[in-house]
């Protein structure tokens, strides 16, 4: 996979994760069941984050 593919999806989990985030801060959870959800989704775009930056480090050392 390219890393221009790699690099343009971490940016967009990046803006879904602040997107989030901002929802948080601004009040707009009402049950406890939503904010732990978000939470969870929160968690994961972070996985992803981390996956592709793994990825891309190992790309980077085959093209070097």
């Amino acid at each position: 996979m390219s890393t221009f593919v790699l690099h343009n999806f971490q940016k967009e989990l990046k803006s879904a994760k602040q997107q989030l985030l901002d929802h948080l801060v601004q009040g707009g959870v009402e049950k406890i069941e939503d904010y732990k959800y978000i939470l969870g989704k929160i968690h994961m775009l972070d996985v992803c984050q981390q996956e592709l930056s793994r990825l891309l480090e190992q790309e980077e050392k085959i093209d070097d």
